[in-house]
């Protein structure tokens, strides 16, 4: 459904989810700490991943870099790293620092990106003077900080290797939507409680519908989940608006009065003028 792709989709508890199980093979030496607090005016990190032993070599991509503490900042699919936003970031690490029993030199800075943050890097490389290096797929490490910093780009990780964070858009086909299904079932109760399957759920509702027409089995999954959320009927309701803009657009081609619009289509005389 076109109006619900455009509908701003709140990712970050997704990233925390898919974060978990890209490093599920470590989950033994590993504490997550979602929206972690830095202090009581609410300065908030999105994930601080802290090891819990130094004797185990995380040979994850997204992962080598880690230290005793490691804080992660989430951009949705839309949303810019800016270099206030890194600035911030950065901070936060140094008030981290401050605030709890952690050295600057036992830290780590992630940030997770879609959009490819070009102002930034030139930012970094020819104003701050750091080095900045592509340390594989999608992967960006800067030195130069207090602390190791790596930026790291969904779209150009691969999904063989890091197969939960590119889930995190709104750009599925439909040959993807049956495998994420497939591959999160094999990790997961995908039920109301599971953030990654909702919102790739949400973000790809027309395609995830056509997944649904290939078994039962898909379709009481995703149908199942849309309506114990209680928002299924919403999305009918977005769909019967989206059919009565369609249907006042070609009657205002034929010059129909506003009256008989409204009638026909049920939409009020400033939802008929905007189109």
């Amino acid at each position: 459904m076109e109006t619900q792709a455009r509908d701003k989709v709140f990712w970050h508890e997704a990233f925390t989810h898919a974060l978990r199980l890209e490093l599920r093979d470590y989950k033994d030496s590993l504490t997550f700490m979602d929206e972690y607090p830095l202090s009581k005016e609410a300065l908030i990190i999105d994930v601080v991943v802290i090891r819990k032993t130094h004797d185990v070599v995380i040979k994850k991509n997204i992962g080598k870099i880690f230290r005793g503490h490691n804080l992660f900042e989430f951009k949705s699919e839309t949303d810019s790293l800016t270099v206030r936003d890194y600035n911030k970031v950065v901070g936060y690490a140094h008030l981290y620092a401050s605030f709890y029993p952690a050295d600057l030199l036992d830290m780590t800075v992630s940030f997770a990106v879609t959009v490819h943050p070009r102002d930034l890097m030139a930012y970094l490389q020819n104003e701050r003077k750091l080095d900045v290096t592509h340390n594989g797929s999608g992967i960006f490490g800067i030195s130069g900080e207090a602390f190791p910093v790596q930026i790291i780009e969904g779209k150009k990780l691969t999904r063989a290797e890091n197969q939960f964070i590119t889930m995190l858009r709104s750009s599925f086909d439909v040959n993807e939507a049956q495998k994420a299904l497939d591959l999160l079932r094999g990790y997961d109760e995908l039920d109301n409680r599971n953030p990654l399957f909702d919102r790739i759920l949400r973000a790809n509702w027309d395609v995830f519908k056509e997944v649904t027409k290939m078994s039962a089995e898909a379709k009481e999954l995703i149908m199942g989940h849309a309506e114990s959320l209680g928002w299924l009927e919403e999305l009918k309701k977005n769909e019967a608006r989206e059919i009565a803009k369609g249907i006042a657009r070609g009657l205002m081609k034929k010059n129909v009065s506003m009256q008989i619009i409204e009638e026909a289509t049920g939409l009020s005389a400033e939802e008929i003028t905007a189109l």
